[in-house]
């Protein structure tokens, strides 16, 4: 936010919009998960890297510190590169500041007068696109990094069906952030959104269109700058989710900005309008702030997000892992793991059904989860419903990968039938954990001489 401040002041935005733009963005609650979430630090640390460099580039673009300043907004790039690679968009972000203050007539380069090469406003420029280059090309060679199987991506009629539903709800979240939750999808999402994300797309265009004639080039630049940063998750190209609160975090503070800076123009040099314009923007700030507050009590404790947002999203698989995980590892509340372990298994059955490739029976997530749940089942004494969950992952020693948890689940299938006093049965498990994996020697032969195991054997 106070980088966003200092842009805003090198733009030579207004001083209502450089009070209200970096406030809003600070206090919007959408940012809470940004903020808690760690897969969201990403987020903030590009964005850090972004506003650092575009501070440092207009600098230059105004031939005020030419040399130093492509050094610094250089380095900020790289650094906000190597925290995500959605800081990628750094290049076509600068690209806009640059429209927008080589156009600006009424801010004039103070040096000027120094002599200063004209052609060192285009260093950024040429910084940033050696610094693409040289990442595209490590990212197509040593970076290119193997990406495990993935599920088929929708054809792009959906996915453009699906982006403009996904901006339509931004926008409602950008006003009205409400129901905000993480595992965000589109299964109950009105159609209607996808009206309204069109609709918001087009009155985007139209502004940007409309402003740069007008030469309210900041406005013009602000909205760009929003639908810019807002492209790459847009949906358009596949991704592991439609939408997320956390990939609004750059895009939001160009909205912010040109939003600000038509509400100061309307106000003009009416006092008593931009009194007021300052009452309603404190205003909404207040109602900002008591939902952030709000919503960080989502984010308190495990258990307690999780729920959260199972309450909004009840058929997310992860999150039934996740909730199941801390009942049973932290919290040792056993009866709700297996609750939510058998949640996660039903609904993954589902999703096998509906889809029509051939996949495999099990995957790497389904074996963590019938292995915990037929250890919790053992917890709550449920010793034939643990040996029903087992039983079938035998199969997996077929598969040298997953041969490992195959002779574990055979292990603890032969506890399961020891507490039922099936002794034979349980000594034929033994033997093929023992077939399957010799290293499990010592396990086994302190079960069986009697050393102690689960309570309530």
């Amino acid at each position: 936010a106070l980088l966003l401040l200092v842009l805003l002041h090198q733009l030579g935005a207004p001083r209502f919009v450089k009070a209200t733009a970096p406030l809003f963005f600070v206090t919007h609650p959408l940012h809470t998960e940004a903020v808690a979430y760690i897969s969201g630090r990403a987020d903030m640390m590009s964005a850090i890297g972004i506003f650092g460099a575009l501070c440092f580039a207009v600098s230059v673009i105004r031939l005020e510190h030419p040399f130093s300043g492509t050094m610094a907004a250089t380095v900020f790039f790289v650094a906000g590169l190597l925290s995500k690679e959605s800081t990628l968009i750094y290049p076509v972000l600068l690209a806009i500041v640059f429209a927008a203050v080589i156009t600006d007539k009424e801010r004039k380069s103070v040096a000027a007068e120094e002599e200063v090469p004209p052609l060192w406003r285009f260093m950024p420029l040429a910084a940033s696109g050696v610094v693409l280059t040289v990442y595209m090309i490590l990212r197509a060679t040593v970076l290119r990094f193997a990406r495990g199987q993935s599920s088929v991506a929708p054809s792009l009629s959906t996915r453009l069906v699906e982006t403009f539903q996904s901006l339509g709800v931004y926008a409602k979240l950008l006003f009205i952030p409400t129901g905000l939750h993480m595992e965000r999808t589109l299964h109950n999402v009105s159609a209607l959104y996808i009206l309204a994300g069109g609709l918001f797309f087009a009155l985007l265009i139209a502004a940007i269109t409309v402003s740069w004639r007008l030469g309210h080039k900041r406005i013009a630049a602000g909205f760009a700058w929003f639908l810019a940063a807002w492209f790459p998750v847009s949906g358009i190209f596949p991704l592991n989710a439609p939408l997320a609160e956390h990939w609004m975090y750059v895009p939001m503070a160009g909205f912010w900005w040109s939003l600000m800076e038509i509400v100061r123009h309307v106000c003009g040099n009416n006092t008593r309008r931009l009194k007021a314009a300052y009452a309603g923007a404190f205003l909404l700030c207040v109602v900002f702030i008591a939902a952030t507050a709000q919503r960080n009590l989502d984010w308190h404790d495990n258990e307690r997000l999780f729920r959260a947002t199972l309450e909004q999203n009840p058929n997310t698989m992860r999150v039934h892992y996740n909730l199941a995980v801390t009942y049973d590892s932290i919290q040792e509340n056993y009866a709700g793991a297996r609750r939510h372990y058998e949640r996660y298994l039903e609904l993954r059955m589902r999703e096998q059904e509906r889809q029509t490739a051939a996949r495999p029976a099990l995957t790497g997530d389904d074996i963590e989860v019938r292995l915990s749940l037929g250890r919790v089942l053992m917890h709550l004494g449920e010793y034939e419903a643990a040996v029903n969950v087992l039983v079938p992952l035998k199969q997996l020693a077929e598969i040298d990968v997953w041969r490992p948890a195959a002779a574990m689940a055979a292990v603890e299938t032969g506890k399961a039938l020891l507490a039922l006093g099936d002794i034979g049965q349980a000594h034929m498990y033994f033997q093929e954990a023992l077939t399957i994996d010799p290293e499990l020697y010592e396990e086994v032969e302190n079960i069986l001489s009697g050393m102690p195991f689960y309570d309530g054997y």
